[in-house]
């Protein structure tokens, strides 16, 4: 039980307290009492404490003594359940090893009276088998003798019907080669005959067809002459013109300095194209040919006077192709530039794919059209004045104007 101390009075001063003292009166009493009283009170207090501290040391010791007990007891329960583990392991290995024993003899016994018994059925089997293969034996001779007595009867009746389909055979066979030679004489006499007036009317037809032959090649000649001055005239002038045309820069080839190289597996194409006419440029595969091209445009304005100009606009665009002897990856095609140099590069297509490629190639017909001139006239042309100056047709093929 705690006791709170009170607090004491505060102390009065000298003069006071003195005066209070001497005062015979019932308050010195009164606080002489007190001060006994609270006298009392403090040595109490201290009573209290040294006995609240002896009983705080008492109850320490019980529990360390309580605690060492505690753990001397689990100490003891552990060593008496390992000892109890032991027994028991003991005493397993123990029926383990009795077990082993027992069954390690069953075992030698079963093993004993298998092994006789598959003596007692090998012997058994051996003397079925035997029994077997001797009854087998007796069969096979028997079998034997009865298929060679059938085999006999089977070559007499084989040999009589031989005999008789040779007979038969031979008769068929000299009916047949009298009929076969008369129906051959027959047939040759017809032949000749045929081959005779086929000769004949092929001769026939053969001169009929060289008469009319020989009159188309002479008209064709005449034509063919008439057309080739004509065309002469005409080319002589067209020459004239694209001699002229040649001074003029509008007219002129653009050379790209492009060359194509087979580099084994895939096939290069380098060109030369100023950096500022690159963007331009195009590479792509058309069919079996890589065609390089392009454009370039040109205008210029001049202001010659007040209300005055002068301007030019030049269009001109150009292209060149080079054959591909092996099939490419055309999705594959790649370019790059290297300063003014363009490189394009396209790898070829595997083995497999080009044998693939050949195989879709269509046949060459066997039969092929006649081949004429390219430059003889066809029928019904229209038909110009001969006084009259022939007309330039001019066709334009990337950069290469023709007459």
């Amino acid at each position: 039980m705690e006791i709170t101390p009170t607090r004491p009075r505060p102390l009065l001063p000298p003069a006071q307290q003195q005066a209070r003292e001497n005062d015979p009166s019932p308050e010195r009493e009164a606080l002489a009492r007190a001060r006994e009283a609270e006298r009392r009170i403090a040595e109490t207090q201290r009573e209290e404490e040294v006995r609240l501290s002896h009983l705080r040391d008492t109850y320490d010791q019980q529990i360390a003594k309580e605690n060492e007990r505690g753990d001397h007891a689990v100490q003891t329960e552990k060593n008496n359940g390992y000892e109890t583990l032991k027994n028991l392991q003991r005493a397993q290995q123990a029926e383990l090893a009795k077990a082993k024993r027992e069954g390690e003899a069953e075992l030698a016994r079963v093993q004993n009276h298998y092994k006789t018994s598959i003596e007692r059925a090998e012997h058994r089997g051996q003397q079925q088998l035997d029994h077997t293969q001797r009854q087998t034996a007796q069969e096979y001779d028997y079998e034997k003798r009865a298929a060679d007595f059938a085999m006999a009867d089977i070559r007499k009746q084989n040999e009589q019907l031989h005999n008789q389909a040779k007979d038969l055979t031979d008769t068929k066979a000299q009916e047949i080669h009298e009929t076969s030679q008369a129906e051959r004489d027959r047939l040759e006499t017809n032949a000749l005959e045929t081959t005779e007036r086929s000769r004949q009317n092929f001769a026939r037809e053969f001169q009929e067809q060289s008469e009319e032959q020989n009159q188309v090649l002479d008209d064709l000649r005449s034509r063919a002459g008439g057309k080739i001055k004509e065309i002469r005239q005409d080319t002589a002038a067209k020459l004239a013109a694209y001699s002229s045309r040649q001074k003029d820069p509008f007219y002129r080839m653009i050379e790209l300095g492009a060359t194509l190289e087979d580099e084994g597996d895939h096939y290069v194409l380098t060109a030369t194209i100023p950096e500022h006419e690159q963007k331009h440029v195009n590479v792509s595969i058309k069919g079996d040919h890589i065609v390089l091209s392009g454009y370039r445009r040109n205008e210029e304005k001049l202001e010659l006077s007040p209300g005055r100009t002068k301007g030019t606009a030049t269009y001109q665009s150009f292209h060149e192709s080079f054959p591909l002897e092996v099939p490419v990856e055309a999705k594959q095609l790649s370019r790059a530039f290297d300063g003014d140099e363009l490189v394009a590069r396209v790898p070829k297509k595997s083995h497999a794919a080009y044998k693939q490629h050949q195989a879709k190639k269509p046949e060459r017909a066997r039969v092929e059209s006649p081949s004429f001139p390219e430059n003889l006239p066809l029928a019904k042309q229209n038909e110009r004045d001969p006084d009259e100056e022939p007309r330039s047709s001019k066709k334009t093929i990337g950069s290469r104007t023709l007459g």
